[in-house]
């Protein structure tokens, strides 16, 4: 993988940087660590950049903050029922892509 990323990158492929932090991360990280990295840096990071230039940032927040800070509430609540041993991890990603998915589709932009 850190072969084909170095290639892409001396060519100025698009995309390269990304290769290479997902490399690194599934070396360095857990699994489920290295998925949440490379979908922050790589989707998510973007996405908000793009929304921002778009809107501006007070629309952006007002639009994303409500579900937002319910999805940040929820993953607390499941880090911790996960980490006392309450729920199974695979359980606690299941919810979790389970609440994902409304939370995207509720930021009204």
């Amino acid at each position: 993988g850190m072969a084909c990323a170095a290639y892409a990158i001396v060519r100025r492929q698009s995309g390269a940087g990304y290769a290479i932090i997902a490399a690194l991360a599934a070396m360095l990280a857990g699994p489920v660590m290295a998925v949440a990295l490379i979908f922050f840096v790589a989707h998510a990071a973007p996405v908000q950049r793009r929304q921002i230039e778009r809107h501006g940032l007070k629309q952006v927040l007002n639009a994303a903050l409500p579900t937002g800070i319910l999805a940040l509430l929820g993953t607390l609540a499941l880090v911790a029922l996960a980490w006392s041993g309450m729920i199974a991890i695979p359980v606690a990603v299941a919810i979790a892509f389970g609440m994902a998915t409304p939370h995207m589709l509720t930021d009204g932009l």
